[in-house]
C-alpha cells in the first residue's frame, strides 16, 4: 500500500502543478471541478487511512491529507504567482472529511465482520 499511496501523491502534485493548457485539455477547469477535488482528496483521504488503526491514527493521516492540501495549493500560488484558491481548499477538505468518514464506517463493518466470524455457529 506504501508505492500506492506515493504514486497517488505524486499524481496529486503533478496534476496540481501542471500547466493551465494541459488542465484545460483534461477538462479540470470546467462544471466538474468542484466535485474533482472532493473526488481526489476522497481517495487520498481513503487511501491514507485504510490501514490506520484506530480513531487516532486515522485523523493523523487525514492531518497529513491537510498538508498536502496546502502545500499543492500553496505551491500553485508560488509557481503560477495566482491568488490562493481558498475555495479549492474548502472542497479538498470535504473530500478529506467524506473519506475519514468512510474509512471509520468501513472498519467497523470490517471488525464486526471479523467478529461474526469468530462467534461459534448456533448462538
Amino acid at each position: 500500500m506504501p508505492y500506492l499511496i506515493t504514486i497517488w501523491l505524486a499524481f496529486v502534485f503533478a496534476l496540481s502543478m501542471a500547466p493551465y493548457e494541459v488542465k484545460d485539455h483534461f477538462g479540470t477547469k470546467g462544471e466538474f471541478h468542484d466535485a474533482g477535488h472532493v473526488a481526489i482528496f476522497f481517495i487520498t483521504a481513503v487511501l491514507l487511512c485504510w490501514n490506520a488503526e484506530g480513531v487516532g491514527r486515522k485523523l493523523f493521516h487525514c492531518f497529513l491529507a491537510l498538508c498536502v492540501i496546502l502545500a499543492s495549493e500553496g505551491l500553485e500560488k508560488l509557481v503560477y504567482r495566482d491568488r490562493f484558491e481558498w475555495n479549492d481548499v474548502a472542497m479538498d477538505v470535504g473530500g478529506v472529511l467524506v473519506g475519514f468518514a468512510f474509512a471509520m464506517v468501513a472498519g467497523m463493518i470490517s471488525t464486526s465482520l471479523k467478529h461474526r466470524s469468530r462467534m461459534p455457529h448456533g448462538s
